[in-house]
């Protein structure tokens, strides 16, 4: 028989009773649920105190996620089996429950049970107020009280992507940390300072379009004080306790002030509007996992050979690491290569004894020969670029990859220039390892990137750090093994620590532009640029020339040109940054990297400048 804690008369702890319960079969409309994980909430002990009543007895619980065991009369959309989870009505705490089918929504793969169960009532809460209540918006400075809890964590993550600047009050030292380091721009302890001045003082005297106060009492006062002229205050919760009764003329001398106390079950009453929330909720949370799955569908990988990263460097750096050296072992790169390769490999020199050697290009660009040819016993590493940042020249990858496989040396590719914008098969490629910035051709956020590491690597490797959620429990936090921690075996050991988790929002963006990039293709990118580039080469003004090869197939994504003199490419590119066309300088050279946004009219108007 199943259990359940059940409530039989208010009060404190001692009135929580562990005890059997009957649950039966589902009505119509209703489904039996079998619960795997249910979620514990401040408003629990509102209704154990009685503060919100409850028809007696009851069970309390108001979010839970489990498997649909039985399914009454009239349910659609749902069958036995399916993963799901709820938040409201009460009755969580039970193995098994009864719940109308119309206020659960399904999960998708990459949400365990505990994640849902944790998140339901408190992600839904920041959806509602940042996304519904006050729609936050880039430029925004917005304030936020108990920035350190469970639901300010959420807003002030998601606040902060959206392109606000928030302020978060918090109770001690600690607390500010973990809100500065979950999007939390500027942090005040309430318990220290007037959060009234440190907010005029951060501002520079402006005041806040909006409040998101759920501690109450203590704060709703002052709070009020921080708004500007038809601000928006949002009490919605009272950890410090109710707040005192308030004569509505004080909002209007306040500066015509608008006053709620949102209530999340008011939000998602209608089923749309339940799975309009929870599903943008879960999109925001499942990003890591679904970005894998479109990193590897994109370089024809397995999801579990792909580590989220900060960037490029970061996967080089875990080679770097993880190898076993000799002294004498080589590592070889090109000359004029992307910085991140000589500061990744230069100091191991000193570290290791590793000789760190440099190849020139004995034509006009560094190609799979030039490589080649500097391939000696001692080489253990060959560390480039798949498209050089600086000339757009495209490398023969399998070439060096097979040359490198044959001496016993291992190949690192640096694909940040090409990946997304260059069709890919890392089987094609024959790299060992596979870094990339995000930024780039993935059209994601700086601070971004993923590292590819070849199947028959991830059991070879020296043991290293790794972030120590990166273990092998499917991202089950509550298995996590926090006294002698194994790292996962996947790729997933190398997760840039906090950064390639479901609470650094930039991985919601991230998702949306890898699936966008996937969606467009590769190949379409590559040959509208390299159209655009071609006749960006033909229509170059006397005195200018191409810096990049003529020949489009030995070319990425995007072309480089310069003038006679160096002192005269700075000067187009000067006249190029005047007129707002937008170039980079790279190398000495003028880079021009279109995208599918661009056309020939752009072109013309690029030359347009540049011969004027």
């Amino acid at each position: 028989m199943p259990h359940a804690i059940q409530i039989r008369q208010t009060g404190g702890p001692e009135v929580l009773n562990w005890t059997p319960i009957e649950v039966g079969e589902p009505g119509s409309g209703q489904v039996r649920l079998r619960q795997a994980a249910v979620g514990l909430n401040y408003i629990d002990v509102y209704h154990r105190t009685g503060y919100y009543s409850q028809p007696l007895p009851f069970i309390p619980g108001l979010e839970g996620a489990g498997t649909v065991e039985a399914i009454g009369q009239d349910v659609r959309g749902l069958k036995v089996g399916d993963r799901v989870a709820y938040a409201g009505p009460a009755g969580g705490y039970s193995e098994m429950r009864l719940i109308e089918a119309d206020r659960l929504v399904r999960l998708p793969d990459a949400i365990s049970f505990d994640q849902a169960a944790a998140m339901m009532l408190q992600g839904m809460t920041a959806q509602v107020l940042i996304r519904q209540v006050y729609p936050v918006k880039a430029g925004d400075l917005i304030l936020v009280h108990a920035a350190a809890g469970g639901t300010g964590l959420i807003l002030c993550q998601w606040a902060a992507t959206l392109g606000a600047t928030v302020i978060g009050t918090v109770s001690t030292e600690a607390k500010a940390e973990l809100a500065h380091a979950h999007g939390c721009k500027h942090t005040i302890l309430y318990s220290k300072q007037d959060f009234v001045a440190e907010v005029s003082r951060i501002s520079g005297g402006e005041k806040l379009p909006v409040v998101f106060d759920s501690v109450g009492k203590d704060t709703f006062l002052r709070s009020v004080d921080c708004l500007r002229s038809r601000g928006l205050m949002v009490t919605f919760g009272q950890a410090s306790g109710p707040i005192d009764p308030i004569a509505p003329v004080l909002l209007s001398q306040k500066g015509s002030l608008f006053l709620t106390r949102p209530v999340l079950f008011h939000y998602i009453a209608r089923r749309e509007e339940l799975e309009a929330s929870a599903n943008e909720l879960f999109n925001v949370v499942a990003a890591p996992s679904r970005i894998r799955a479109s990193l590897s569908k994109m370089i024809g990988a397995k999801p579990e050979e792909i580590a989220l990263t900060t960037g490029a460097s970061t996967g080089v750096a875990a080679v770097a690491h993880f190898l076993r050296w000799k002294p004498g072992d080589e590592v070889i790169t090109a000359k004029g290569e992307f910085p991140l390769h000589y500061a990744t490999w230069r100091p191991m020199e000193e570290r290791q004894g590793v000789k760190f050697k440099i190849v020139a290009a004995r034509d006009r660009f560094i190609t799979a020969d030039d490589l080649i040819h500097a391939l000696t016993s001692r080489t253990r590493v060959v560390s480039v670029s798949h498209v050089r940042f600086d000339d757009g020249s495209l490398l023969n990858a399998a070439r060096v990859a097979a040359a490198c496989h044959a001496q016993g040396a291992l190949f690192v590719l640096d694909v940040s220039q090409s990946c997304g914008a260059v069709p890919m098969d890392v089987n094609e490629l024959g790299a060992d390892f596979l870094v990339c910035a995000g930024y780039k051709w993935l059209l994601s956020p700086y601070g971004t990137g993923f590292f590819w590491a070849k199947s028959e690597h991830l059991d070879t490797v020296r043991p290293g750090p790794f972030y120590w959620t990166a273990q092998g429990v499917e991202d089950d936090f509550i298995k996590l093994n926090f006294v002698d921690p194994a790292p996962s075996r996947s790729a997933k050991r190398w997760d840039a620590a906090e950064a390639a988790t479901y609470f650094n929002f930039n991985l919601t963006a991230m998702d949306a532009s890898v699936d966008f990039v996937l969606r467009a293709g590769p190949e379409l990118v590559l040959e509208h640029n390299r159209k655009l580039i071609d006749l960006l080469f033909q229509r170059l003004p006397k005195g200018c020339v191409p810096a990049s090869p003529l020949n489009s197939e030995a070319r990425g994504p995007y072309g480089c040109f310069t003038a006679r003199t160096s002192e005269k490419t700075s000067e187009l590119y000067q006249r190029l940054q005047k007129e707002h066309v937008v170039v980079a300088m790279r190398g000495g050279k003028i880079r021009v990297s279109p995208h599918l946004f661009n056309s020939e009219r752009d072109i013309d108007r690029l030359i347009n400048v540049v011969a004027a």
